[in-house]
C-alpha cells in the first residue's frame, strides 16, 4: 500500500485532490492523511464552541461521516479544509 504524506506547507486543492481520488478506491493511506491533516483543526473548532470534550469528538466524528459520504463531490478546486456545503 502507498504511504500518504500530509504536506508540511498546508495543503493544496491539487495535494487534496490526489488524496480524495485515493481515497475514494478506499486507500487506507489516503483516509488517514486526511483526518490526520484536519482532526486537529476540526476539533478545536468543535470543542471552542461546544466547550465539551465529549460534544466535540461526537461533531467532529458526525462530520467526518458526512464528509467521507459527500467524498465524490469534492471538486478539487479548494482544499478540503475550505469546503463547506452548498
Amino acid at each position: 500500500m502507498e504511504r500518504a504524506t500530509t504536506p508540511k506547507n498546508g495543503s493544496t486543492a491539487a495535494d487534496d485532490a490526489e488524496l480524495v481520488k485515493r481515497a475514494l478506491v478506499r486507500d487506507e493511506a489516503a483516509v488517514r492523511a486526511i483526518l490526520k491533516a484536519n482532526n486537529r483543526r476540526l476539533y478545536r473548532l468543535a470543542r471552542g464552541i461546544l466547550r465539551n470534550d465529549g460534544e466535540a469528538e461526537d461533531v467532529v466524528q458526525e462530520t467526518y461521516v458526512r464528509a467521507f459520504t459527500h467524498l465524490t463531490d469534492f471538486r478539487g478546486e479548494s482544499s478540503l479544509s475550505t469546503c463547506g456545503s452548498q
